[in-house]
């Protein structure tokens, strides 16, 4: 985002909104046939760009009304709005 990729930042926070799962967010996302959740931070520093998107980009209050389909089956669906 320090170099003005906007659209880019948040087309990577959108998706690893839709690979979240149970509250974890990816380390690794390998097309979909190896993921992993092994990194206790990674939420953390997801939430993190969620912020700075917010702070820095020209739009980056609407970050939170886009809608995010799930790529994990789950119980429930998770919507950043």
């Amino acid at each position: 985002m320090t170099t003005g990729l906007f659209k880019e930042a948040k087309n990577t926070i959108l998706f690893f909104a839709r690979v979240e799962r149970h509250g974890l967010i990816p380390n690794l996302h390998d097309q979909g046939n190896n993921t992993r959740f092994n990194a206790r931070d990674a939420t953390w520093f997801f939430l993190q760009s969620i912020k700075d998107y917010i702070t820095m980009a020209a739009d980056g209050l609407s970050i939170l009304s886009e809608r995010v389909e799930a790529e994990f089956e789950s119980e429930w669906v998770m919507t950043i709005e």
